[in-house]
């Protein structure tokens, strides 16, 4: 039991050294996207959106039950 434990145990170390190896290798430079900046104005335009698209949830999920 104890040399499966550890041929277990030494198999996870190695593939957890192989992973990092493999990040350091592959890793990539992610650069700052631009993301859109919501506005106060744009937020405004978007709860009329958000409360319609819960209202046709909440309509749907009564007729399936």
């Amino acid at each position: 039991m104890l040399i499966g434990m550890g041929t277990v145990y030494i198999y996870l170390i190695l593939l957890m050294i192989l992973i990092m190896i493999s990040a350091k290798i592959f890793k990539r430079k992610v650069s700052a996207q631009k993301i859109p900046v919501v506005r106060e104005k744009g937020l405004q335009d978007l709860i009329p959106v958000i409360s319609a698209a819960i209202a046709a949830y909440k309509s749907r999920r009564k007729h399936q039950l």
